[in-house]
């Protein structure tokens, strides 16, 4: 696997580690009071001499992204000035090898905003760089999961929203198509939960009221009836009918599946478990 060359932390997390100087506000014409430059040397093409990436991003008066520049070599690849936006307020450039089994390290430009994140992934060859594919605010989008391509497909961790809340990250596989991402959803329906030590997010929950397990994701063989009060941990989700229907559960993070449990049973009204993150 090839290094990360700059790291990022996501989304959610890259709002933290951005710190910008408080300013009245100002209109959408605003220039940049706040720049922010860095270089470094990186092999994008894989021909053995290393490019050198230099990059600059600047902030308007009131704290909106204002302006990306991206050199390779001396010479300007990318070139983007935004007008003052809510949803565009951060910016970061980065490298990662997405397909080890190619020669490329692939250029990232990250916009961030309040609530998700656009990346464009970019491949430099015969001395240009040329865009694979952005993605276009997928939803609550975190990541591109570096160097785990599954043939020409990529992986990313999504966010998801069950009916016990939206505390779920998963794994997505997605197919570059006219330089877009779309989705291959699993054939079996199930998606397995990224580590909560990487999303933050804790998968633990308690019953509010008795439960069935089910054998499998169907709601048809019950394989016995959890009490209320049964702590359980969620590791993987089974995509219903527009929504994550089922979760298959253990006692412990450390323990294998004993089933499933139906997570269409929660309502506001008459919750599953004591503990969502949004009441729904």
């Amino acid at each position: 696997m090839k290094n990360f060359l700059k790291v990022t932390l996501g989304c959610a997390i890259l709002s933290l580690v951005v710190a910008l100087v408080s300013y009245s506000p100002a209109s959408a014409e605003a220039k940049a009071i706040d720049v922010y430059e860095d270089t470094f040397e990186v092999d994008l093409d894989g021909n053995g001499k290393a490019e050198k990436v230099s990059t600059r991003i600047e902030y308007t008066v009131d704290e909106w992204l204002y302006s990306v520049e991206v050199s390779i070599n001396g010479k300007k690849v990318i070139t983007e000035t935004l007008p003052d936006n809510e949803w565009i307020d951060q910016a970061e450039v980065y490298v990662i090898d997405i397909n080890s089994k190619d020669k490329y390290n692939e250029l990232i430009v990250e916009y961030a905003g309040e609530s998700s994140c656009l990346q464009r992934a970019y491949r430099y060859t015969k001395k240009k760089l040329k865009l694979l594919f952005d993605t276009d605010w997928m939803g609550y989008l975190e990541g591109v999961i570096p160097d785990q391509e599954e043939g020409k497909n990529v992986l990313m961790y999504e966010q998801v929203i069950t009916p016990i809340g939206n505390n779920f990250y998963v794994t997505t596989n997605n197919k570059i198509k006219k330089q877009k991402l779309k989705e291959i959803k699993p054939k079996n329906g199930i998606y397995t939960l990224i580590d909560e030590s990487w999303s933050g997010r804790n998968y633990d929950y308690t019953l509010a009221k008795d439960a069935d397990l089910y054998t499998k994701p169907d709601g048809k063989k019950v394989k016995k009836t959890l009490k209320e009060g049964t702590k359980f941990y969620v590791t993987g989700l089974k995509l219903g009918k527009g929504e994550f229907a089922y979760a298959n559960i253990s006692l412990t993070a450390d323990d294998s599946s004993i089933g499933w449990i139906d997570l269409t049973q929660h309502s506001f009204e008459d919750p599953l478990v004591t503990n969502t993150s949004f009441a729904g």
